[in-house]
């Protein structure tokens, strides 16, 4: 059929348990292009050369779920949303009147997920993107839309509008003759599980399916074969009502972390286990499991038992299901806090301080879950479970230990679910002993050997070999700044001046102050040539913007020394003035304009306090 049968009179909706619009248009100056300039492309190609190719436009496959006198969308969403939205562009280019004759804009009922669909409805059906001119304004305004796929809606609307507006009307008029006229295939399922079967197996030009979306499907796939049609359509809803909250998550949360790496934590949560094979393997070695319980259980017991087996295998989904709602929810609870949008950061907030420490440190995804177990403490328990981590990782970069960490704190996970303990005394015990263990190892200087021998990999993490390794300075990039960052904040906390957020720094270099590549000018400002230790030691370094950074490269001092007071003076574009320029720039001009052996050192000892005291 042509896409104008496929859509007017019929009530078209994506399910919440579908993703939300996932397309994409290009950055500006990106080379690669993205789905929305893809699809324009692609028909703006067929109207230019219609006359040589001589057929209509080809769409591609729908596939639908008919439910009553409605059709909820199954394969083709993201298409048909950007369909829908360059429709709504040439209903308001053509004026709508010249496209009444073509295709009916306003007898189009279309809706998208439920938690997008009143701003998708005011936006491409009321035409309330007036107020940007273009996508340029609308990306530089910075604007928080309530979710990124309704940021999505607007730059695919907008980017179609830019590109457009400047078009004939002949041109436009028969771009929105092609579209209405364009073929498609639409195949409409009864069944929800044959429908999503086929959606993995779909190829189109969009996005593959995620670990996610394919673990939805086989979880459907395996409900609808395994159980009584009562019990199967009080499972499958529940999967739709799962996979539609962790939908609404996915779209706070994925500019942060991955949706299958959450789906990763998870894995792990539910198997309580830090160590797993792979989480497709995983999610399959699951549901073979419960079948084998379930055909063992069938051939083997009476029938009363068999009733209560049948209970067992719901609750086991159940239970992964929950395991999966409630790993999205803490992880986003956990990140919510850590980017302390929209706020300040709060010294005085230790949860939140420590939070936003550790999402940039870095947390993988085998660690992330101590991260989830901890949110069930107190408050004090929590942030030392955390403020643990956080040494743990970093010494881990610093020291560059080859240990596998998930290896290494198993233990005190999996025993961190024991199921007995009537209050959290139990759970604090065994998540708490993993840092209140490490706490000790990290202030004793003086291991006997048979201490080291008891503790094991433990002591890999001691004093000696952390503050050896700490004489060596630059060692690892990420860590230095990310150091660097927090001694910053240190200089900043005595001055009682706001935190700063890593994501304001996070584009600064590391800068070395005598600079790696001698200078060989005379009275150049510098001690001559200082050894490597000290040239890349703590007390050398400091953070400065990229730009500056570049510019004055080996450059003398008394040029450095202008770069740095310039730019620890210049408040325009809400510039940061760091508190370790300031300290430097004191430092450079005490006693005439010189930085040498002594001051590096001098300043080196005051950063390692900081750092010994800290971490």
């Amino acid at each position: 059929m042509n896409f104008k049968e496929m859509v007017i009179e019929k009530e078209i909706y994506v399910p919440n348990y579908q993703r939300a619009y996932s397309w994409e248009v290009a950055k500006e100056g990106e080379k690669k292009k993205r789905q929305a300039d893809l699809f324009l492309e692609d028909v703006m190609n067929h109207v230019e050369n219609e006359a040589k190719v001589k057929e209509n436009f080809y769409l591609g496959n729908f596939l639908y779920e008919s439910d009553g006198e409605k059709f909820a969308i199954i394969d083709g969403q993201q298409r048909l949303t950007t369909i829908i939205i360059l429709l709504s562009v040439l209903n308001k280019l053509l004026k709508n009147e010249k496209l009444k004759d073509i295709i009916n804009f306003n007898n189009i009922k279309f809706s998208t997920v439920e938690y997008d669909n009143e701003e998708f409805q005011k936006y491409i059906f009321s035409n309330e993107l007036d107020k940007f001119n273009n996508l340029k304004d609308f990306r530089e305004s910075r604007i928080i839309t309530n979710t990124e796929s309704i940021r999505r809606v607007i730059e695919a609307y907008l980017y179609f509008k830019d590109e457009l507006v400047n078009k004939n009307v002949e041109k436009l008029q028969k771009l929105a003759e092609t579209i209405p006229q364009a073929k498609c295939t639409m195949n409409t399922i009864n069944s929800k599980v044959e429908a999503t079967q086929i959606f993995i197996f779909e190829n189109n030009r969009g996005k593959s399916p995620t670990n996610l979306e394919i673990t939805k499907t086989k979880l459907m796939y395996f409900i609808y074969n395994n159980f009584e049609k009562s019990i199967s359509e009080i499972l499958l809803k529940e999967v739709d009502n799962t996979f539609g909250k962790i939908y609404k998550k996915i779209t706070t949360l994925e500019n942060y972390i991955n949706e299958d790496t959450v789906l990763a934590i998870a894995i792990r949560m539910y198997k309580k286990n830090l160590r797993i094979d792979g989480v497709l393997t995983e999610v399959d070695n699951m549901l073979i499991n419960l079948k084998k319980q379930k055909d063992n259980d069938s051939n083997n017991t009476e029938n009363l038992e068999k009733e209560d087996n049948k209970k067992k295998l719901q609750d086991g989904i159940e239970k992964f299901l929950n395991t999966l709602e409630k790993t999205f929810e803490k992880v986003d609870s956990f990140i919510t806090k850590g980017l302390a949008k929209s706020k300040e950061l709060d010294f005085n907030d230790e949860y939140e301080y420590v939070a936003h420490s550790l999402i940039n440190l870095g947390i993988s995804v085998q660690l992330y879950p101590i991260v989830l177990k901890s949110l069930e403490l107190g408050e004090k328990e929590r942030v030392e479970v955390l403020k643990g981590l956080e040494k743990i990782i970093l010494r881990h970069l610093i020291i560059k230990t080859r240990a596998n960490l998930a290896e290494r704190l198993n233990e005190n996970f999996k025993n961190s679910f024991d199921s007995e303990a009537e209050n959290k005394n139990l759970i604090i015990k065994n998540i708490y002993n993993i840092t209140n263990k490490i706490k000790g190892i990290l202030t004793n200087t003086l291991l006997l050997e048979e201490d080291k021998k008891y503790l094991g990999w433990y002591s890999y993490w001691d004093e000696n070999i952390f503050h050896n390794e700490l004489e060596n300075g630059l060692t690892n990039l990420h860590a230095t700044r990310y150091l660097l960052w927090k001694y910053e904040n240190h200089l900043r906390k005595e001055k009682n001046i706001k935190a700063l957020k890593y994501t304001e720094i996070k584009n600064y270099q590391v800068e070395h102050i005598s600079p790696k590549t001698e200078n060989t000018e005379e009275n150049n400002g510098y001690d001559k040539k200082l050894e490597w230790n000290i040239l890349n030691s703590y007390g050398n370094l400091m953070l400065l913007t990229q730009k500056t950074n570049g510019e004055i490269q080996n450059k003398n001092l008394r040029e450095k020394l202008e770069a740095y007071e310039k730019e620890a003076k210049d408040e325009s574009n809400e510039k940061i003035i760091l508190k370790q320029q300031l300290e430097v720039i004191t430092e450079i001009k005490k006693d005439g304009v010189f930085w040498g052996k002594e001051k590096i050192k001098n300043r080196n000892k005051k950063l390692l306090k900081f750092i010994k005291d800290n971490f």
